[in-house]
């Protein structure tokens, strides 16, 4: 997909106040106003152009259990930066969580905090951004009782001077019941 050349042609469209870039990046200023007719634009042109997305691919570094999840693994992964498209930073499964805590965050209530366990007695700190509307039922996040298994990556959290450990959700599904043998 032309990003670039999409931007200007929505420029000239009358759509954007200003914009411009190239195929792997580009910038634009619009009106709040003109946000929903520059997302059909965009939608159009992506749809004559390329045609139908494929489902998003994800990569899975290996699969952790919590009591992975610590600081001197962090640090160990930011041995490896720089990360960037030729070398996308390590995502990881975290099967079978209870959500503890959860909470929606921010103006429009489309982040997602909580704390998740394993059952081991060890749980961690988690987030999810810009989450709510890629779910088809965002309430099930709050169902007691429901286990999951998460895609996500290891972050500091730092935020108020702490050094925890936080896992960054990217994605989420709703785990398969365990059996016991």
């Amino acid at each position: 997909f032309r990003l670039g050349d999409a931007i200007l042609a929505a420029k000239e469209a009358g759509i954007l106040l200003g914009g411009g870039g190239h195929d792997m990046a580009a910038g634009l200023s619009l009106s709040a106003h003109k946000l929903p007719e520059f997302r059909r634009f965009m939608t159009d042109r992506f749809s004559a152009e390329v045609g139908v997305l494929p489902p998003p691919r994800r990569e899975v570094a290996g699969e952790l259990t919590l009591s992975a999840c610590t600081s001197d693994f962090v640090n160990w992964i930011e041995t490896l930066a720089p990360f960037g498209s030729d070398f996308p930073e390590p995502r990881f499964m975290l099967r079978h969580c209870f959500i503890k805590r959860p909470r929606w965050l921010g103006e429009a209530k489309d982040h997602f905090s909580c704390e998740i366990t394993d059952g081991t007695g060890v749980s961690c700190r988690a987030i999810a951004f810009r989450i709510r509307d890629k779910l088809e039922n965002p309430s099930m996040l709050e169902q007691d009782g429901q286990f999951f298994n998460l895609l996500g990556r290891l972050v500091k959290d730092d935020y108020r001077g702490g050094d925890a450990v936080q896992f960054q959700i990217d994605d989420i599904a709703i785990a398969a019941p365990t059996s016991t043998v």
